[in-house]
């Protein structure tokens, strides 16, 4: 079930990043909820690859990424991200990038600035 994917915080220094595995949004509206003020991030792994079940409003109000990353395959079958989850992305001003589009991503801190280091082009905010 993908509400009982293993969810994680990390954080080093003043860098954060939250990482929601496959979790819907039944799943962030119990994380929000639990969590709430304790969420926030510098960098959002959006859940479920970025599909319209996930990456909800409720749960960007708490963790109000500066960068959120979307795991997704280039033609997956889905169609994911979905286009409704990166307008939601948009309006709360947060950076999007993905693997769709620029394979595989590395980030690289060194506990208070980060970088993004895609596979694949140069990174450019909101891409898609």
């Amino acid at each position: 079930e993908n509400n009982a994917s293993v969810i994680f915080k990390l954080t080093f220094n003043s860098f954060t990043a939250l990482f929601t595995g496959d979790l819907e949004e039944k799943g962030e509206m119990n994380l929000a909820k639990q969590f709430k003020n304790k969420l926030q991030s510098d960098v959002y792994k959006c859940g479920h690859h970025g599909s319209k079940t996930s990456s909800s409003s409720e749960l960007l109000k708490e963790v109000r990424p500066q960068l959120s990353v979307i795991s997704a395959g280039q033609k997956n079958r889905y169609g994911h991200p979905s286009p409704s989850v990166l307008n939601t992305l948009k309006t709360f001003n947060s950076f999007i990038i993905s693997t769709k589009v620029n394979g595989a991503i590395e980030i690289l801190t060194d506990g208070d600035r980060y970088y993004v280091k895609p596979f694949i082009g140069d990174w450019t905010p909101n891409l898609l």
